[in-house]
């Protein structure tokens, strides 16, 4: 009886093939078991089962990548969201007061508007220390590009379920 040794590098790409092949079905089995609930569920909670399984795709987390990614990015998101809402506070409040707002009650919001401009960028340098002590560079810069295109994702998405495509934009 012969007995074959397979080569070690043959070896440790079949287990990372394994590996990949392990997190993309548990990524599918998350969006199909969120297909699954029922109607009554939050349309944010959809969202980020479906980004949760888009990132952990995208980026190849490991399971230990994960457990120590996505409490610091779920951080990340709220605080960003945070500033988002309050930023999008004084644009609407612009937009309501418009024609009654002195050109100093604009400055102040223009003043209020950099302010929060300024604190979400402080926000993606602080967080992008953190993701990198997290994740190797490689996979902290597949998470900016699967940020960007899980946005755009959701715009098509939403495209589609509203009978516009980009053809059919004015």
């Amino acid at each position: 009886m012969i007995l074959i040794i397979p080569n070690s590098r043959i070896y440790i790409k079949i287990k990372i093939m394994k590996r990949k092949q392990l997190i993309l079905i548990a990524g599918l089995v998350l969006i199909a078991m969120q297909l699954q609930v029922s109607a009554q569920e939050r349309p944010d909670d959809k969202i980020k089962t479906i980004k949760i399984a888009y990132f952990t795709e995208r980026l190849s987390l490991t399971p230990e990548e994960a457990e120590a990614f996505w409490p610091v990015y779920n951080d990340f998101e709220k605080r960003k969201g945070d500033i988002n809402h309050n930023r999008r506070k004084l644009g609407e409040e612009f937009m309501k007061n418009q024609e009654t707002l002195s050109d100093a009650e604009v400055t102040n919001i223009l003043d209020e508007v950099n302010k929060y401009n300024k604190a979400e960028s402080d926000l993606i340098v602080q967080f992008d220390k953190k993701f990198r002590e997290i994740l190797p560079p490689g996979k902290v810069m597949k998470l900016y590009i699967a940020e960007v295109q899980f946005r755009n994702y959701l715009i098509n998405k939403f495209r589609e379920q509203h009978g516009r495509s980009e053809e059919n934009r004015d």
